[in-house]
């Protein structure tokens, strides 16, 4: 039987492509959920799955998640909605 995991954080993505210069951009608001608190990604630059990358590096950055944390590895307790939207959801999402 497999174990469920408990959900301890929430990542919400809004990714969008810009068709003029051919590049992907995205945007993370990141929640935890014992407390409510919320942080924030500055639109940034990658496609496919770059914003899990962005997302863990400012968990990190903020204390969040310790730095030997690996998705891969441990199975991270985050719950990944990601969506492609406009620039302006984008620039909103990421709190600009």
């Amino acid at each position: 039987m497999k174990k469920e995991r408990k959900i301890e954080y929430v990542c919400n993505t809004v990714r969008w492509f810009d068709r003029v210069n051919g590049n992907t951009c995205h945007s993370n608001m990141i929640t935890r959920c014992k407390d409510g608190a919320v942080i924030r990604t500055e639109w940034t630059y990658g496609y496919g799955d770059h914003y899990r990358t962005t997302a863990l590096e400012t968990m990190r950055a903020a204390g969040w998640v310790d730095k030997s944390w690996n998705e891969m590895e441990n199975n991270y307790p985050i719950y990944w909605e990601a969506h492609d939207g406009l620039k302006r959801e984008m620039i909103k999402n990421g709190g600009e």
